[in-house]
């Protein structure tokens, strides 16, 4: 299953569709207004929420806390690297690594893939691909890569 995440250009906030590549959308994830910190609240095609990305503050690594059907589910958390961005979650054994540009990115059960996430160029604000095997993993992937794109915004 293929998704694509694009920024939407001239808005206050953060705000991305996110559509399959027959360009129905599935998904709408908005920034919201937060002290210092950024917050995505992840919205259906329906307009319910489904999920939503917290940063955590003063901490050494950046961290979000992340909600799945309103429930929490734990935290998604940058690894310190020198080269390689990596990410990994502390609520399952998936790993995030990114390429050395940090613009393509695979997450990872073990050896097996979950998702590839791949950043277009030369594009309007932001776009991501997220090529996802199991359409189960789909809105995780899709909130990982809203992470992904906070943490290269506060570079």
């Amino acid at each position: 299953m293929k998704l694509c995440l694009r920024q939407r250009v001239f808005t206050w906030f953060d705000t991305f569709d996110v559509t399959s590549e027959d360009g129905v959308t599935f998904f709408t994830i908005r920034g919201e207004l937060a002290l210092f910190h950024h917050r995505l609240v992840a919205f259906d095609s329906r307009g319910v929420e489904v999920a939503n990305l917290e940063e955590q503050m003063l901490t050494f690594r950046k961290r979000f806390y992340l909600d799945i059907y309103e429930r929490y589910s734990g935290e998604l958390v940058k690894e310190w690297t020198f080269l390689q961005p990596r990410f990994f979650l502390d609520f399952l054994p998936w790993t995030i690594e990114g390429d050395i540009l940090g613009w393509d990115y695979a997450i990872r059960n073990g050896s097996l893939e979950i998702a590839r996430i791949y950043k277009q160029l030369f594009t309007w604000g932001d776009t991501y691909v997220i090529d996802v095997l199991n359409p189960q993993d789909a809105l995780l992937s899709l909130m990982i890569v809203a992470g992904i794109d906070i943490t290269k915004q506060s570079r």
